[in-house]
């Protein structure tokens, strides 16, 4: 019972670090900003599949998006979010006085609700949360998050290290090994 207990312990802790190192897919939300390099940041960040719009059931057919402004197209009255394009024609824009779809820009921090239809978003509700996105790269919030992720990896690989070492003292298996 121990040794099964101990290796499932090992797999777990193998697992999270595989998947933080393997850069698995996010979605991040809140104060969110993307990069033109397509790297997005944010304060709440959620492990999400792609979801195809057009096979959502029925009672599924609203959505809510947060995130950066990637595309914004006046003439068709459309605005792109996380690789989404969202029809925004009859959306209600709100923060700051007299604002229009005009006064979007890419880089602003958008929230959107609305509707599905036969596959196309349309929002009903678009909030404006923040104004630019500046040089993310070299936000030094940014660098310290991103310093903090790498420490919090390299203590869960000297971790799988440990428990790698204990099961082979223990068991002498010797099938224990660091996939480093």
């Amino acid at each position: 019972m121990k040794k099964q207990i101990l290796a499932a312990s090992f797999i777990a802790v193998f697992a999270v670090a595989a998947l933080l190192a393997a850069g698995q897919l996010v979605f991040a939300t809140d104060d969110t900003a993307t990069t033109s390099t397509g790297t997005t940041t944010g304060d709440n960040v959620e492990d999400v599949s792609p979801v195809n719009v057009n096979a959502l059931p029925a009672h599924q057919g609203k959505f809510e998006l947060k995130g950066a402004v990637s595309a914004v197209n006046g003439s068709s009255t459309t605005i792109s979010v996380n690789g989404l394009a969202v029809n925004v024609a009859t959306a209600k824009i709100t923060r700051g006085t007299g604002r229009t779809l005009a006064d979007i820009q890419v880089g602003d921090r958008i929230e959107m609700s609305g509707r599905i239809e036969s596959g196309t978003l349309y929002a009903a509700r678009v909030v404006v949360k923040g104004f630019g996105s500046g040089n993310i790269l070299n936000n030094e919030a940014v660098l310290k998050v991103r310093s903090e992720i790498n420490e919090k990896i390299q203590n869960i690989l000297k971790q799988i290290e440990e428990l790698r070492k204990q099961i082979n003292s223990r068991f002498g298996t010797g099938n224990a090994t660091s996939t480093q």
